[in-house]
This record gives structure tokens, C-alpha cells and sequence, in this order.
């Protein structure tokens, strides 16, 4: 008699043979492999053009490198010449590089100096809110100009191009005696360079080529006026060189770090030249700082120096109305603390006629 066997019992070793044969399959697929093209020196041939296109595309780029400060000037000798007042235009030479400066003669017979205008940080000498007004408005009271360029001090971002390796500390007498004078040292300079505005050199060069071309042209006064950070470069110069100028005016003076709000307010204390303070104060902060420079030119030892400070209106200080009120009183601060020629005419001659009669004859008053 036959016995039933199970279907479960015939398939389950079938299902097992198979797999068996298809991991053998994989097995020897991986270890002799059919295909050649699969094989690592044939994938390292095929990788390869596509570094050297990489590596040939990346020489061929070139990164260009911006250049706002030259843009800037670019642009403006360009509406310059648009504007045909190309004849402005003077470049001068400070240690053997060149800048601009926008030169314009007094429009009266008589010349009673030279004012040389110095912008604020990235700004360019014909900058509209305060050097084009004055630039433009003082030849017509008997005084040249001479707006000059000063470098940024605060630059675009740059792209980072080195990284700083780390130190290790290292044991030893001479190590010591090394670190300990490179420390000396790198203290001494950080000491000299938070005494010193960023490009002062620079600025300083740039600013004696000015005078020196000002004095040229028949120049017999020279005034200081400078705005923003160009007002804190005047205040410095005329601080360590007090004949090089008869007067300076500084319009909303602005500290350049590492220099403080009253270091460079103690400025004042080494100018002995008459002194206009123009701002445009509302924090409390250009309040204080204005307070400094107060007390800085009561402790100056001529007493005899005028220092005049204004306190204008900020929201002034873009509009029309507001850059009339600041030629007003840079023209009339030149016109009481410098020399001013003698300008007035003799008055023509009347012709009385036959039968004139003097008002006093009448016996009125």
C-alpha cells in the first residue's frame, strides 16, 4: 500500500537547490567577473579624462578680483568728461603713486587762499552730500579748491586665500627666548598702530602733495576741511604739523579704529588754528563725543584760538536747505578767523546837476 507524501516535503528541498545555485552564481560572478569594463584599472581610465577636464576648466577660469575704490573714481572722471568739466581734473603723485584730485580756481579777481577738501571713507571728491556743495560754492567767496582722494579704510568682502596654521606649544630656553621676543615685538607694533589711523602715512603724503601744489598755484592760505573720516585725517595732520595750515573745519568728524572717540578728540588740544565743529548730532554717543572735543579746545594754550561748534539738524544734512546753511557758516567762519583782503570799490561819481538840493537843507530829519 502507497503513502501519501506531502506536497511540503517535495518543494521545500527544491526551493533549497535552488538558492544554493544562485549563490554560487553570485560567488563566481564577484570573483571572476565577466565583464572587463567593470574592472578598477578600466574605471580609474574612465574617471581620469573627467579630472583633467576639471583640472583644465579651473585653470582656464579667472577669478576677477573687484576693485570699488577705482570703479569709483573711473565713473567719476567719466561724468566728468560727460559733463565737460574734464578740466578739473589734476592727478597728483604721493610716494611714486598716483591719485586724483578735482582742482577749481577762485572765481573772483582777488584769491583769498586755498580750502582742501577730504570725503569720508569710500567716498569719492566730488561726494554729493558735502564736498560737492562746498567744492562748488566757495570759489564764488574768493577761495580755490582742491577736493583730494583718500583710500578706503573699510574694504569689500574678500575672498579668504590663507588660513592660519595653528601653533604648538614647544619646551626649551631658546624656544622661550624666541616667543618672548616675537611677543616684544608684535607689542611694540600693535602700541604703534592703535596710535595711528589706518592709511595715515598714506593719507599724510597724499595731503602734503596737495599743499604743495595748492602753494604752487599762488596759494597764500590754506584751509583744512574735512568730512566724516577725512575729518579725523585733517585733525591728526594739523596735530602733528600746526604751521601747515591757517584754518580747519571738520564736518561730522567720524573715528577710524583702532582710534577712539577721545583720542582723537584730545587731538584738538595740538592745533593751535581757529576751529569750525560742524555735526549732526542726535545719539547720545556723537553728544559725548562732541563734549570731548568742547573740553579738548578749552584746555588748548592759546585761549585767544576761536573754536566754533554747530549743532545741526541730521535731517538737514541731505537736503538743499541744509547744504546752504553749511556753506554759510564755512564761509563766514573763513571770513572771521582769516585774512581777508580788501575788496571794497570806490563808489562812482554822482552828477549833482544844476539845481540839486541837499536833504539837510530842508531842516528835516
Amino acid at each position: 500500500m502507497k503513502k501519501n507524501i506531502p506536497p511540503s516535503r517535495i518543494l521545500l528541498p527544491t526551493i533549497i537547490i535552488l538558492l544554493s545555485s544562485n549563490l554560487f552564481a553570485a560567488t563566481d560572478s564577484q570573483t571572476n567577473p565577466a565583464n572587463p569594463a567593470t574592472t578598477p584599472a578600466t574605471s580609474k581610465q574612465a574617471t581620469s579624462p573627467t579630472k583633467n577636464n576639471t583640472n583644465s576648466t579651473t585653470a582656464n577660469d579667472k577669478r576677477v578680483m573687484p576693485t570699488p575704490q577705482r570703479s569709483r573714481i573711473q565713473a567719476l572722471e567719466t561724468r566728468l568728461e560727460q559733463n565737460q568739466q574734464a578740466h578739473q581734473i589734476n592727478i597728483l603723485n604721493a610716494d611714486n603713486t598716483p591719485f586724483l584730485t578735482l582742482y577749481q580756481e577762485s572765481q573772483t579777481r582777488d584769491t583769498e587762499g586755498c580750502v582742501i577738501l577730504l570725503p569720508s571713507d569710500n567716498e569719492h571728491p566730488d561726494w554729493p552730500t558735502v564736498i560737492a556743495p562746498l567744492r562748488n560754492a566757495l570759489p564764488q567767496y574768493s577761495w580755490c579748491t582742491i577736493s583730494m582722494e583718500i583710500p578706503d579704510i573699510t574694504p569689500r568682502a574678500n575672498a579668504i586665500t590663507d588660513f592660519p596654521q595653528p601653533s604648538f606649544p614647544t619646551t626649551g630656553s631658546n624656544t622661550s627666548n624666541t616667543d618672548t621676543t616675537a611677543t616684544k615685538s608684535n607689542t611694540n607694533s600693535n602700541a604703534k598702530d592703535k596710535s595711528e589711523l589706518p592709511n595715515q602715512k598714506v593719507v599724510f603724503d597724499r595731503l602734503q602733495a596737495v599743499i604743495t601744489e595748492a602753494k604752487q598755484k599762488g596759494a597764500k592760505q590754506i584751509v583744512l576741511v574735512g568730512y566724516g573720516t577725512g575729518a579725523a585725517y585733517a585733525m591728526t595732520y594739523l596735530a602733528t604739523n600746526p604751521k601747515a595750515a591757517n584754518a580747519l573745519a571738520i564736518i561730522n568728524v567720524d573715528t577710524a579704529k583702532p582710534i577712539t572717540d577721545y583720542q582723537l578728540a584730545q587731538q584738538i588740544r595740538q592745533i593751535n588754528v581757529p576751529i569750525l565743529d560742524y555735526y549732526y548730532g542726535q545719539s547720545m554717543a556723537l553728544k559725548r563725543f562732541a563734549l570731548w572735543r568742547t573740553q579738548a579746545a578749552n584746555k588748548r594754550s592759546d585761549s585767544n584760538l576761536n573754536y566754533v561748534q554747530m549743532d545741526a539738524f541730521a535731517e538737514t544734512k541731505r537736503t538743499m536747505d541744509g547744504r546752504l546753511i553749511l556753506i554759510q557758516y564755512v564761509r563766514g567762519f573763513l571770513k572771521q578767523n582769516t585774512q581777508q583782503k580788501e575788496q571794497l570799490q570806490s563808489l562812482p561819481d554822482y552828477d549833482k546837476g544844476l539845481f540839486y538840493k541837499s536833504p539837510a537843507d530842508d531842516g528835516t530829519e
